[in-house]
């Protein structure tokens, strides 16, 4: 009987364990706060990147044609952090957040170069689907809070 309830107890301890271990990587993760109507994060494997050349780290505002003469081209935002220098650095993105105010779209990002292990290359790319709910002026971005540039604007 003394078996049965230690390893009941031993069982619920190790449920505990996971959720909390669950629970602190979920929070550590890059936080992403996006307005569910205006953008999504999607997979590079989702993405037709045939008309998306990577050659260098950096943010990218790209159309790309959806082949429906009815409805404009699509819209995506990229963040590209997957080129390492010759000091093994690189960038890293984090705390994405796409809003909108009357007349423009504002895209806020946090950047941090950080240094990998010779050999190891990371292959961060953030990719968002935007999707405007009615033709905006401007599209400004926001880098570690400071207003910044795309590097390609590309069609």
């Amino acid at each position: 009987m003394k078996r049965k309830y230690h390893y009941l107890i031993l069982g619920v301890l190790s449920l505990i364990i996971l959720v909390v271990l669950f629970n602190i990587i979920r929070n550590n993760s890059p936080k992403k706060t996006i307005n569910n109507q205006l953008a999504e994060e999607i997979n590079l494997s989702s993405l037709n990147t045939k008309d998306i050349i990577f050659k260098e780290n950096g943010v990218y505002l790209q159309y790309l044609d959806n082949h429906n003469l009815d409805k404009p081209k699509e819209m995506y935002f990229i963040l590209n952090g997957s080129i390492v220098n010759l000091e093994c650095e690189a960038p890293f993105y984090s705390n994405v957040d796409i809003k909108t105010s009357e007349n423009e779209i504002q895209i806020y990002f946090d950047e941090e170069i950080k240094k990998y292990p010779q050999g190891k290359y990371p292959d961060h790319k953030l990719i968002f689907k935007i999707t405007p709910d009615k033709k905006y002026e401007y599209i400004k971005v926001f880098k570690n809070g400071q207003e910044s540039h795309f590097d390609s604007v590309g069609a």
